[in-house]
Order: C-alpha cells, then sequence, then structure tokens
C-alpha cells in the first residue's frame, strides 16, 4: 500500500503490475503462514536455559504470538481468497 497508493494517486496504471501483485500476495500469504508452523518449532530461552521440548514450545506460542499470528495470517487468507 506505500508503493501502490501514491502511484495510483498520481496516475500510474497499475493494471500492467497486477500479476505480479497478485504472485506477491501469494508468496507473502504463504511466507506468514508458514512462519506460524516454524515458530511451533523454535525454541526460547527461560532464565537462560534454551528450552527446546516441542510441548513447551507450542504452549509459549500459544500463549504469547499465536492468537496474534493467526489472526493477520487468517485476514490475509480472507482477503486472498475473496480476491
Amino acid at each position: 500500500d506505500i508503493i501502490f497508493i501514491p502511484l495510483d494517486i498520481v496516475g500510474f496504471d497499475l493494471a500492467d503490475l497486477q500479476t505480479f501483485v497478485d504472485t506477491m500476495d501469494w508468496i507473502t500469504v504463504t511466507f506468514w503462514t508458514l512462519d506460524i508452523v516454524m515458530s511451533f518449532l523454535t525454541g526460547f530461552n527461560v532464565e537462560g536455559v534454551l528450552e527446546m521440548r516441542p510441548s513447551n514450545i507450542a504452549r509459549n506460542y500459544l500463549r504469547t504470538w499465536f492468537l496474534f499470528d493467526a489472526s493477520i495470517v487468517a485476514t490475509d487468507w480472507a482477503f486472498l481468497i475473496d480476491g
């Protein structure tokens, strides 16, 4: 939006870039979806000790960033599918 809104305001024909924009939409939503999966596999520090047990990693992620990440990615998927 930071790039495309000013271009639209000055009259740049954005139709020429539609294929690029559609491709980038799919790439970014796929990247962030995979980031959620990777977050379930990423350890974290507890009092200076690296925690790598999958159940503790999942519990920590679900308690911290998961809701935020999932809501953003779900919104992205909804807009992408809706067109």
